[in-house]
C-alpha cells in the first residue's frame, strides 16, 4: 500500500521558502557584498534587488492564487509562453541551477568545517570528498520519504532563524557608527564609481532570493494551494529584511577592506573580532547546520523538475517514475549525479564559492523572466476577473516591473558567464530530443522553424563560449 507522506503544510512550506532563501548563505553574505563595494552601494543593491524581486514574488503569489492547476513549476509558464523547445530550455537551466546552488551549499560547508581543520581550505581531493559526502546524505535522507526530509529542514530552519536573531542583537551591541560612516561611498578603498560597485553586488543579492519560488515548484505536493502565495512573500519579505539589516550593521564593525578579506563563514569572523574565539566556532556550527537544512530544502526542489517537466513531456518519461513513497527515484539518483559533476567543476574556480553563486544567479534568470511575462500575456487576453480598478492595477505593475527587472538583471549580470551557460544549456538537446520522440505525434516535427533557429543560434553561441574558455579568455 503507498504511503502518501509527501504532502507539505504551510509551516513545512515556509521553512522550505526561508531555508532555501538563507541558506547558508547568510553567514557570509558580509564578505560576498564587501567584496568590492561600500556601505552605501551594498544598500542600494539590497534596495534594487528586494523592489524587484518582491514584484516577481507578487507575479508568483498572482499566479498561484489565480492558477493554481499550473502547479508543475515556474518553467510551465514559459512552456505556455514560448513552447515546447522554450519550455525545455528554462526546465533544464533551472535544474542544472537547482544542482549548482546545492554544490554552492556544499562548498560552504566545506569551508565552514575547515575552521577546524584549515586544510579543507585549499579546496584539494578532501574538499571534493567532503562536499560529495553531503549530496550523497541528501540522498539518503530524501529516500527515506519527503515529509521526513521536510520535518528535518523545519526544525533546522527553526534553530537557525534563533541564531540569525542571535547574531543580530551581538551586532547592535558592538555596532560603532563611526566605523559604518567611514567610507560610506568607497572612495578610500578606491572601488570605482557608485554604479559599479552596485552592478558588482547584483548577482550577489539576487543569489540570496535564489529559491524564494520554491514554494511554486512544489506546489504538487503542498495540501492547500492557497499556502503557497503566503510561504513565498512570508519569506521573502524576512528574509530581504535580515540580509539588509545584517550587510549594514556588518560595515559597523568593521571596515569594507577587512571585511571583504575575510575568509568564509565571514560573520564568524566579524563576531571574532568583537567576541572573542567563541564568536566564530558559534557561527561555523550554525552554518554546518544552516547548509545541511538548506541542502535538504533544495534538494526537493532540484528532484523536483526533472519528475514534473516529464510530466509535462519536456523530458523523458524514465524521470516520472516514483516509488510507493512517490519518490521520485530517477529523478533523485541523475540529480544527485549532476550535483557530483559539478562539485568536481566548482573546486577548480578561482573563487569557489562566488563563483558557484553567480553561475546559479544567472541560469535562474529566464525562469524568472516568463513568470511576468506569462503573467502580462494572460493580462492582455483578459483571462483574468477583478474585483476592482486597484487590484487590476496591482497585476498590470506586478508584472511589468517583475519583467524589466529581471531584464535588467541579465543585461548588468557578467557576460562571460552568461556565455558560459549556454553550454551547459546545449547538453540538454539529446535529452529534449529523446523526450519528443516519446511524446510528439508522428506527423508533428522535432522542432519547428522558430525553434530551430533558436536552437542553432544557442548552439553557435555555446560553441564560440567554449573556444573562448579553452583559449583561457574566459574562466569559471
Amino acid at each position: 500500500m503507498a504511503v502518501k507522506s509527501d504532502k507539505l503544510g504551510l509551516l513545512g512550506l515556509m521553512a522550505i521558502v526561508f531555508g532555501v532563501i538563507t541558506g547558508g548563505g547568510f553567514y557570509n553574505i558580509s564578505q560576498n557584498m564587501a567584496d568590492g563595494a561600500s556601505m552605501g552601494a551594498s544598500m542600494i543593491g539590497w534596495g534594487i534587488t528586494g523592489f524587484g524581486m518582491l514584484f516577481l514574488v507578487m507575479c508568483f503569489k498572482i499566479l498561484s492564487d489565480r492558477e493554481p492547476q499550473l502547479n508543475m513549476g515556474i518553467y510551465q509558464y514559459a512552456l505556455l509562453s514560448g513552447g515546447k523547445f522554450v519550455g525545455f530550455i528554462v526546465a533544464w537551466g533551472y535544474w542544472l541551477c537547482a544542482a549548482m546552488g546545492n554544490v554552492a551549499f556544499a562548498i560552504l560547508l566545506n569551508d565552514s568545517i575547515g575552521y577546524f581543520f584549515p586544510v579543507l581550505l585549499e579546496h584539494g581531493w578532501l574538499s571534493i570528498a567532503l562536499c560529495s559526502a553531503l549530496i550523497w546524505m541528501m540522498y539518503a535522507i530524501i529516500s527515506i520519504g519527503i515529509s521526513v526530509a521536510s520535518a528535518i529542514n523545519t526544525i533546522i530552519t527553526i534553530i537557525k532563524f534563533g541564531s540569525i536573531a542571535f547574531v543580530i542583537l551581538l551586532f547592535i551591541i558592538y555596532f560603532k557608527s563611526d566605523i559604518l560612516f567611514s567610507d560610506v561611498w568607497g572612495n578610500i578603498g578606491k572601488l570605482g564609481d557608485v554604479q559599479h560597485q552596485v552592478n558588482g553586488t547584483i548577482l550577489v543579492t539576487l543569489w540570496c532570493f535564489v529559491g524564494v519560488e520554491s514554494a511554486v515548484m512544489l506546489s504538487a505536493r503542498a495540501k492547500n494551494s492557497k499556502n503557497i502565495g503566503v510561504a513565498t512573500v512570508v519569506g521573502f519579505v524576512v528574509a530581504l529584511g535580515v540580509y539588509a539589516i545584517v550587510t549594514m550593521l556588518s560595515y559597523g564593525i568593521m571596515g569594507q577592506a577587512e571585511i571583504a578579506a575575510l575568509k568564509d563563514p565571514s560573520i564568524g569572523y566579524l563576531l571574532e573580532s568583537v567576541v572573542g574565539k567563541w564568536g566564530v566556532v558559534f557561527i561555523a556550527i550554525c552554518t554546518i547546520l544552516a547548509v545541511l537544512g538548506g541542502s535538504i530544502a533544495w534538494s526537493l526542489v532540484c528532484i523536483q523538475v526533472p519528475l514534473t517537466a516529464s510530466k509535462l513531456g519536456l523530458f523523458p518519461r524514465v524521470f516520472s517514475k516514483e516509488n510507493t513513497r512517490r519518490i521520485p527515484t530517477v529523478s533523485l539518483l541523475v540529480s544527485t549525479i549532476i550535483m557530483q559533476i559539478f562539485i568536481f567543476i566548482a573546486v577548480s574556480a578561482s573563487k569557489v564559492y562566488l563563483e558557484a553563486i553567480e553561475i546559479t544567479s544567472i541560469m535562474v534568470l529566464p525562469a524568472y523572466l516568463f513568470t511576468p511575462i506569462y503573467l502580462l500575456s494572460q493580462l492582455i487576453k483578459k483571462k483574468f476577473v477583478f474585483t476592482n480598478v486597484r487590484q487590476k492595477l496591482f497585476y498590470w505593475t506586478s508584472s511589468v516591473i517583475a519583467a524589466l527587472f529581471c531584464l535588467w538583471m541579465i543585461t548588468y549580470s557578467n557576460f562571460n558567464l552568461h556565455l558560459l551557460t549556454f553550454i551547459f544549456y546545449i547538453l540538454g538537446y539529446g535529452v529534449y530530443l529523446v523526450a519528443r520522440r516519446e511524446n510528439k505525434k508522428p506527423d508533428e516535427p522535432y522542432l519547428k522553424k522558430g525553434e530551430w533557429i533558436l536552437a542553432i543560434v544557442m548552439f553557435a553561441i555555446s560553441i564560440y563560449a567554449l573556444v573562448l574558455l579553452l583559449d583561457g579568455k574566459i574562466d569559471f
